[in-house]
């Protein structure tokens, strides 16, 4: 395993999930993406379209939550992936090195 490339990889992959949450996305659904009840009028067709639309943007704003908590969740996974192979990698050299096989390791 390319302990480096795997390590470069997370480190892409935070890059991108950080612009992402710089980008706001949720913030501009709650700001822009449900007309107020005001701006749809005070009927009973108006509550009903005002709720639902209120129900849409909580769905869609949690769903992107739960994304963003997976993608940083697969990060995390590849880092201490990457640690725990790199580590498992420096015991094995220096069980081998202890042996006096150092010639062996590298």
């Amino acid at each position: 395993m390319d302990h480096d490339q795997l390590k470069t990889i997370a480190n892409r992959l935070q890059e991108d999930l950080d612009r992402l949450r710089d980008a706001r996305w949720k913030e501009a659904l709650e700001d822009y993406g449900n007309p107020g009840q005001p701006a749809i009028g005070d009927y009973s067709a108006g509550h009903g379209l005002h709720n639902t639309t209120k129900t849409a943007q909580t769905a869609i704003g949690s769903t992107y939550d739960q994304f963003l908590t997976a993608y940083q969740n697969v990060i995390t996974a590849l880092r201490d992936s990457e640690k725990n192979t790199r580590n498992a990698d420096d015991q094995s050299r220096a069980g081998v090195n202890s042996v006096g096989g150092s010639r062996f390791a590298s």
